[in-house]
């Protein structure tokens, strides 16, 4: 019972397979330590120090708690990083290892990293984890927000108040209106322009209330500006810094201005849809009647090829009648010439006999007799001439008869087969016109998608604008990245000066307004790495040719916070667009790294392992 109990107690926690502890290792953590609880709307931001075992909240005031931690063992060590909490669940259990237990488990990864309570024997003995002391670990579970930063280094390290021209400010307020409610999509594009947050988008995903919650109220449009359209699917953009306007230059950006393009974005983006919708509407009604003209014009071809047997059969009949009229009049006309010669023979005899009986002394009774028996005999081969003749012109006329009807039959299989062709046309044509229908049909639906994808991300932009921003900037790729709410808002290239040296890691936290006019912000820095100044070396072959061609540098800046923040330069346009999303709880990262193979769907910006 007690070897269950232990095993049962092994397995109440996630990652719980304990490593061997060193023997220098101490067996008991300090305590846990907090020392206030931080402001509802102040960000924070957690770092994780592996080699002491240590975390720590800080708020835009200092140090809030402190509490040990027991991280990933050998092997299984916990990767250092820039992570945020990804998801929190009170009650969670590990679909890695034996459905294991996680208390308050705050993610970091998906792929497995994640913040909980659990055993803290003093050193390193998770699977990757972090396991915090039970009562801590709700504490820090109610302090914390889904998009609440944290920081896992090797040493030790601790925001600090930091300053510098190049830090980010966030465009002013502006001027709102009152949202309106929503109403239909008829006119979209003449009153989208200034229109309120309940518009359109309340019925396509947007309601009044949750636009509300994002960003409270819309600006009212300066009478006769045009909202744009830059890179990143965002509103277009001045490239005044927004520090202000003459009198008669353009009006300064404010975040309402920018929200009330979003908004004429939503509306018209929605216009969009509702034609595309019309567009697939109409290319499957064009389909259906096609289709219906497909299915009768089979009809008709079944019916006019099942025509062409019957037709035919016809045709063979009469051409039977025919041949049958044709060999009953031959075979007559065959006969009549040997009945024809008969009877020549027969009026031979008779001539002859009447000449033999005049010069004969036969008794004039005796001649007339065999006269009168002549004439008769002549009498019944003349009928029977008259009959042959009658009879052959009955033959001649039916064969006559069976020749029309046979060409009339061949004429209409004739017929028949030039309707199968006309049909077999129509219908080819019909089966043309129906692909060239379903290549229309699926041409409207994609751009149908297309107009939904287009929407969704427009109705995106807006729900996420008031969420803090994390930008990120890596020196590995030469770009920099935006994510509001865990997906991509914007990307554009910067330029890194001394793009060969590192630039090292450093993490820049916005934790509030330092100003009553809510644009300029008040940063927190932290660097999390030791990066030392040298540049990479070149290839030893290619030296002379480099310095031939380019003096070398004879010190490379040190990577710090300070001057990696001088090394970025970036256009006016691509400032003013991350100056849009600036807002206290915003994250600037620079780094050497690229970005994780941990970023992804519903993901910060993560950096990992340097």
């Amino acid at each position: 019972m007690v070897a269950v109990f232990a095993a049962a107690l092994g397995l109440a926690t996630a990652f719980t397979l304990v490593a061997p502890a060193p023997a220098d290792a101490k067996r008991r953590s300090s305590p846990v330590y907090v020392q206030r609880q931080p402001e509802p709307d102040d960000p924070l931001t957690i770092v994780v120090s592996l080699s002491k075992q240590r975390l720590s909240v800080f708020d835009s005031k200092g140090l809030v708690a402190t509490s040990p931690v027991s991280s990933g063992a050998r092997g299984h060590a916990t990767p250092t990083g820039i992570f945020s909490v990804l998801e929190k669940n009170r009650t969670h259990f590990s679909n890695l290892y034996y459905n294991a237990p996680m208390p308050n488990m705050q993610r970091l990864t998906w792929s497995g990293i994640a913040m909980h309570a659990g055993a803290l024997p003093g050193y390193p003995a998770s699977h990757g984890c972090i396991r915090l002391p039970y009562s801590f670990s709700r504490q820090l579970f109610s302090m914390t927000n889904v998009g609440t930063r944290v920081i896992v280094s090797d040493d030790p390290v601790e925001p600090t108040a930091f300053t510098h021209p190049k830090l980010f400010a966030a465009l002013p307020p502006g001027k709102a209106d009152i949202p309106r409610p929503a109403r239909r999509p008829d006119n979209l594009g003449i009153e989208s322009a200034a229109s309120g947050v309940g518009t359109i988008s309340a019925m396509l995903g947007v309601t009044p209330a949750a636009a509300a919650e994002a960003a409270v109220k819309i600006a009212a449009q300066t009478p006769g500006q045009t909202p744009g359209q830059t890179n990143g699917e965002m509103p277009g953009h001045s490239s005044a810094t927004g520090s202000g306007q003459s009198d008669d230059g353009p009006p300064q950006r404010t975040r309402a201005m920018v929200m009330a393009e979003l908004q004429s974005m939503i509306d018209s983006r929605a216009a969009t849809l509702s034609a595309r919708e019309d567009d697939v509407t109409r290319s499957a009604e064009a389909l259906k009647s096609l289709n219906e003209k497909l299915k009768a014009q089979r009809v008709a071809v079944y019916e006019a090829r099942a025509g062409i047997k019957v037709r035919d059969r016809e045709l063979s009949r009469a051409e039977g009648f025919q041949k049958a009229a044709e060999r009953r009049l031959k075979d007559f006309i065959n006969q009549q010439k040997r009945e024809m010669a008969r009877l020549q023979d027969r009026e031979d005899r008779r001539r002859a006999a009447h000449e033999q009986d005049g010069a004969s002394d036969r008794s004039t009774e005796n001649l007339l007799a065999r006269a009168e028996a002549r004439e008769q005999e002549a009498q019944r081969d003349a009928k029977q001439r008259d009959e042959a003749i009658a009879r052959e012109g009955e033959l001649e006329s039916e064969l006559l008869d069976r020749t029309h009807e046979a060409e009339a039959a061949a004429l209409v299989a004739s017929s028949q087969r030039n309707l199968v062709a006309a049909h077999e046309a129509a219908q080819a044509e019909i089966t043309a016109e129906l692909v060239a229908g379903r290549k229309a049909f699926v041409a409207s639906k994609k751009a149908l998608e297309e107009a939904r994808t287009e929407h969704k991300r427009a109705i995106s932009a807006l729900n996420q604008f008031n969420k803090p921003a994390t930008v990120l900037v890596s020196r590995a790729t030469g770009k920099l990245h935006v994510r509001q709410g865990f997906q991509d808002v914007y990307e554009a290239p910067v330029t890194i000066a001394h793009p060969d040296a590192k630039i090292g890691t450093h993490v820049f936290s916005a934790v509030g307004y330092s100003s009553s006019e809510q644009t300029d912000l008040d940063w927190r820095a932290v660097t999390v790495t030791d990066v030392g100044p040298e540049l990479p070396r070149r290839p030893r072959d290619s030296r002379r040719k480099v310095a031939a061609a380019q003096p070398q540098q004879s010190s490379a800046p040190i990577a710090t916070a300070d001057n990696a923040l001088s090394r970025i330069e970036m256009s006016d346009a691509v400032r003013m667009r991350i100056r849009e999303v600036m807002k206290p709880g915003s994250t600037l990262i620079i780094t050497d790294k690229p970005l994780s193979n941990e970023t992804g769907k519903g993901t910060d910006l993560i950096v990992e392992r340097w």
